[in-house]
């Protein structure tokens, strides 16, 4: 289990990666990355997953997992993981380090996602789901997919979220780098669809790019606001890990 690389190689940070067959694998991979894997925090800033021996964040390991599952859930943004498959690799966690983590919250700068008008009126992006298929956040389903597309100089589309997802779901961009919850009051599933804007993971956009700022294009597309304040945002606190014992 333990990583292949020489003592003094350089890793960078590792990503888990979903296989074939049910399978998940990473390679030179540390315990606080497995941890950020397992509980949704790749995207966030280092701070909101504290504790933790120094060795979690240093030593390197190579996981391969095997399950019974035929294939797991649509990925997130940016290659989160899926929600299936990220309990899978919490429960590893559990048995081979012993890990034990909660949840609680401190005060952090975060972003609240709101109603733009006063009127209450969306933008054009922003409609009524039909039911007709499953979004990138329902696990198991025996709807069809609804379209799925980010990035590719072809903007954002998702289907049938709801808007406690779809603040999950801006809070892995880059540009947002905090946690996002869902202050918009609006119920129910919904389509989204905007068009390419900064932030999406474009590094050093031009002076000159005619793109709006991933903030501008909430509110003018959707009709909603991502407003930044200061808040009680939920952090992990990983409470006891150990080393692995090797297969």
């Amino acid at each position: 289990m333990r990583a292949a690389a020489g003592p003094n190689a350089i890793i960078g940070p590792a990503r888990m990666g979903v296989m074939p067959g049910g399978r998940l694998q990473a390679q030179g991979i540390s315990a606080m990355e497995l941890v950020r894997e397992a509980y949704g925090y790749v995207r966030r800033p280092n701070d909101d997953v504290t504790g933790g021996p120094g060795w979690a964040d240093i030593e390197r390991y190579d996981v391969s997992i095997r399950t019974d599952v035929q294939e797991f859930g649509p990925p997130g943004p940016f290659a989160i993981l899926p929600l299936d498959a990220a309990e899978v690799v919490r429960d590893f966690l559990a048995d081979r380090f012993k890990l034990k983590a909660h949840a609680e919250k401190k005060e952090r700068t975060m972003y609240e996602l709101r109603v733009a008008r006063a009127d209450g009126r969306l933008g054009a992006g922003l409609t009524r789901a039909d039911g007709s298929c499953a979004g990138i956040y329902t696990v198991m389903t025996t709807l069809r997919r609804c379209e799925f597309v980010l990035g590719g100089g072809r903007g954002v589309q998702l289907g049938s979220v709801t808007m406690p997802e779809l603040a999950v779901f801006f809070s892995a961009f880059p540009a947002m780098n905090a946690e996002v919850v869902d202050k918009t009051g609006l119920t129910g599933a919904w389509d989204v669809k905007m068009s390419a804007f900064i932030g999406g993971g474009v590094a050093n956009a031009a002076p000159d790019d005619p793109r709006p700022s991933m903030v501008t294009a909430v509110q003018e597309m959707l009709g909603l606001k991502l407003e930044r304040v200061k808040g009680l945002s939920t952090v992990l606190v990983v409470d006891h890990v150990e080393r692995p014992t090797e297969n």
